[in-house]
C-alpha cells in the first residue's frame, strides 16, 4: 500500500500551503496596490474638445467614416479629422471639463487647413503633477495656437506633420504654416520646440519665426515689428477701465455723450487676455461707439503734427482676433458704420502727404444680416465690404498686405509711408465683442537678414 505525500509529510505540505496562499495574498495585495495607484495616479479621462466655425463650413470625418459637413459647433472625438476650405475657418477649443470646461488651449483652423486629433487625455482624479497631454497629426496649412497661462496644471501640446513635430508645452501665441516638406513658426509670446526628421530639435522663443525645410539647415529670424504696442492687450492697466498702451472711450465724434455709455475693460476671456467691449440693452437709447485707439502722433522740429515715419517696411497688414457676442442692428446699420467690431488705421501716402491729408483702411465684422431688412455692409469711405462671420467664435483676420497688395507701379505714390492712428471700437446702440489681439505688424526684409541666426 502506498502512502500519499500528505500523509508522509504533513508539515511541508502544510508550509507550502501556507507559503503559497502567503505569495498569493502578497501578490494581491500589490496589485491591488498597484490598481489603486494607477486609478488615482496614472488612469486618465478624455478632455473636452469642440469645434467651432468661425466662417463658413468645416469638413469632419470619424473614423472609417465618411466626411460630414459642420456649420456651427461639434463634439469632437480622439480620431476625428477636420479640415476648412480656402473660404472657411474654425478652431478646436480644448477645455478640462473637471474644472468647469475652463478652455486650456485653441487651435484655429486657418484656410486649406487641416488635422487629426490623436489625443486629449487629462488625469482622471487631479492628483499628481501629470499633465494634460493632447497630440494632433496630419498637421497641413496654416494653424493658430493659444496656450492659456491660467492652467491648474502643465499642458503638452504637440502638432504633427509627416516631416515635423512642434512641442508647445508653454502659454503663449503660436502660428505654424505647414507646408509640403516644409514649416514655418512664429512664436508671438511663448516658447516652441520643432523636432526635424532628422530628430534635431530647434528652439524659437518671443517675437522670432523659425523657417524649416526638409534637407536644409533651419534658420531662426527676428523679423517681424508690432507697430501696436501691447497688441496682445497682455499688460494690465493700473485702473480697472484703463488698457496700457491704449487710450480708450465711451463716445466718439458727434454722438451724445450725455447718453448711457459702454464699456471697456481689459479681462481674462476663455484662455487670454482681451479688451471687452459692451453696451446693453438697458442702455440703448441712442447710437455710440466705445472704443480703444493708438496714437502716434507727434510734432517734428517745426512745431508741426507728423505721423509715425513707416517707410522702410517691406511689408504691413493688419492682424486681428475678435469674438463677436451681439449686435441689435441687421448688418452694420443704414451706414454700413455700426458694425459689432469697427477697426479703423489713419495714415498718410505719399500722394496725400503732399496734398496735407489723411487716407483710412476701414473694416468691419458683423453676426446679424438679412438683405430683405434694411442695414448695409459696407460703408461709404470703405474699400471693400465688412466681413461677416458667425457669433460666439474665435475669428482670424488678416487684412491685404498697405505695400506689396498696391500694383508695382503705383507703390511710389499709394504705399503707407507715415502711421498716424489704429482704432478698434464697437459702435450701435447694443453691442458685445472681445478683442484678443490686434497688430499692424511691419516686416523689414533687410533688417530680418542681419538679425538671422543659427539656434
Amino acid at each position: 500500500m502506498t502512502t500519499s505525500i500528505t500523509a508522509r509529510y504533513p508539515q511541508r505540505v502544510a508550509w507550502a500551503t501556507l507559503l503559497t496562499a502567503f505569495v498569493t495574498f502578497c501578490l494581491l495585495m500589490t496589485g491591488i496596490a498597484w490598481a489603486i495607484n494607477w486609478v488615482l495616479f496614472d488612469s486618465t479621462i478624455d478632455l473636452r474638445t469642440t469645434v467651432k466655425v468661425s466662417r463658413g463650413t468645416i469638413g469632419y470625418t470619424a473614423p472609417n467614416d465618411t466626411e460630414r459637413v459642420v456649420r456651427d459647433r461639434y463634439p469632437v472625438q480622439t480620431g476625428d479629422t477636420l479640415r476648412t476650405d480656402e473660404l472657411s475657418q474654425g478652431h478646436l477649443t480644448i477645455a478640462d471639463p473637471l474644472n468647469n470646461d475652463q478652455v486650456l488651449a485653441t487651435v484655429q483652423l486657418l484656410g486649406g487647413s487641416a488635422f487629426s486629433l490623436e489625443q486629449a487625455a487629462r488625469p482622471r482624479f487631479g492628483l499628481g503633477d501629470k499633465p494634460y497631454t493632447v497630440l494632433i497629426t496630419d498637421a497641413e496649412g496654416s494653424i493658430d495656437v493659444v496656450v492659456s497661462p491660467q492652467l491648474e496644471r502643465e499642458l503638452r501640446l504637440e502638432i504633427r506633420s509627416d516631416t515635423y513635430q512642434v512641442r508647445l508645452d508653454h502659454e503663449g501665441y503660436y502660428r505654424l504654416n505647414f507646408g509640403m516638406d516644409t514649416l514655418e513658426v512664429n512664436v508671438r509670446e511663448g516658447v516652441a520646440v520643432v523636432i526635424g526628421d532628422t530628430g534635431e530639435a530647434k528652439l524659437i522663443d518671443d517675437n522670432s519665426t523659425g523657417f524649416f525645410r526638409k534637407g536644409v539647415s533651419p534658420r531662426v529670424e527676428t523679423e517681424l515689428v508690432d507697430l501696436v504696442q501691447n497688441p496682445l492687450f497682455g499688460a494690465a492697466g493700473s485702473d480697472e477701465r484703463s488698457v496700457d498702451w491704449w487710450g480708450c472711450y465711451d463716445s466718439k465724434g458727434d454722438e451724445d455723450k450725455a447718453s448711457p455709455v459702454g464699456i471697456f475693460e481689459r479681462v481674462f476671456f476663455q484662455d487670454r487676455y482681451a479688451l471687452h467691449i459692451k453696451r446693453s440693452q438697458t442702455e440703448a437709447n441712442k447710437p455710440r461707439s466705445t472704443g480703444c485707439f493708438r496714437s502716434y502722433t507727434t510734432k517734428n522740429a517745426e512745431g508741426v503734427d507728423v505721423g509715425l515715419d513707416v517707410s522702410q517696411y517691406d511689408s504691413l497688414y493688419i492682424r486681428a482676433t475678435i469674438y463677436l457676442i451681439n449686435h441689435s442692428v441687421n448688418g452694420c446699420g443704414a451706414a454700413g458704420t455700426e458694425c459689432p467690431v469697427m477697426m479703423v488705421v489713419s495714415f498718410k501716402n505719399p500722394q496725400n502727404k503732399a496734398e496735407g491729408r489723411q487716407s483710412q483702411w476701414i473694416q468691419g465684422f458683423y453676426v446679424n444680416y438679412n438683405d430683405q431688412i434694411g442695414g448695409r455692409i459696407r460703408c461709404d469711405n470703405c474699400s471693400s465690404n465688412h466681413e461677416h462671420i458667425n457669433a460666439e467664435s474665435w475669428y482670424t483676420f488678416e487684412s491685404a498686405d498697405f505695400v506689396l497688395d498696391i500694383p508695382l507701379d503705383q507703390r511710389d505714390s499709394l504705399r503707407m509711408v507715415e502711421l498716424w492712428e489704429v482704432d478698434v471700437y464697437s459702435s450701435g446702440h447694443i453691442y458685445e465683442a472681445y478683442i484678443s489681439e490686434l497688430a499692424l505688424i511691419g516686416v523689414d526684409n533687410d533688417a530680418a537678414t542681419a538679425q538671422s541666426v543659427e539656434p
